[in-house]
């Protein structure tokens, strides 16, 4: 018999297998985007993964003109709206997301579309840094197959990568 987690206040029990699934899910969600190569690219791939993998209704960036599945209504009545910031905490977009049937996300449905909204707005960031000049040595994380935040440090040569002496 599974482990369950009771959710306090929630009334909701989620399996630890479903647990592990869903952070499985996201990791691979967020190998996805990060491996795209051009911003539109990226925010194509999130809402393909909001739609498919969470069985949402449809989703959309506001003002992009990028939507999957029913594109849902920016003024509609249980539209969810989550953030795509830069990195001094300015909205760049939203990511306006339409649950099946009007009904309400469980906790780990809106963790995961907050995650995954926080990953790509990272990265659109990070490759916008990069169109404007700072590119050298983003160019250079991605071409070592390092995302994000991370790639900037490790291009910088800011992680000691210990080498082998034979």
């Amino acid at each position: 018999m599974a482990a369950g987690v009771q959710i306090p206040g929630n009334g909701e029990t989620i399996d630890l297998q479903q647990q592990v699934a869903r952070l499985q899910a996201l990791l691979e969600a967020s190998r996805q985007v990060h491996s795209t190569t051009r911003e539109e690219d990226v925010l194509e791939q999130v809402l393909r993964i909001v739609v498919r993998e969470l069985e949402m209704g449809g989703a959309s960036f506001a003002g992009t003109g990028l939507a999957y599945g029913d594109e849902p209504d920016d003024h509609a009545e249980g539209v969810l709206r989550y953030p795509l910031n830069d990195r001094d905490g300015k909205r760049m977009t939203e990511l306006l997301v339409a649950a099946p049937d009007g009904r309400e996300l469980t906790i780990y449905e809106a963790d995961f579309i907050e995650g995954l909204a926080l990953q790509a707005g990272v990265d659109v960031d990070l490759r916008l840094l990069c169109a404007a000049g700072g590119g050298r040595l983003l160019q250079q994380a991605h071409q070592r197959g390092v995302g994000g935040a991370n790639g900037l440090v490790a291009a910088q040569g800011l992680v000691h990568h210990p080498v082998e002496v034979s």
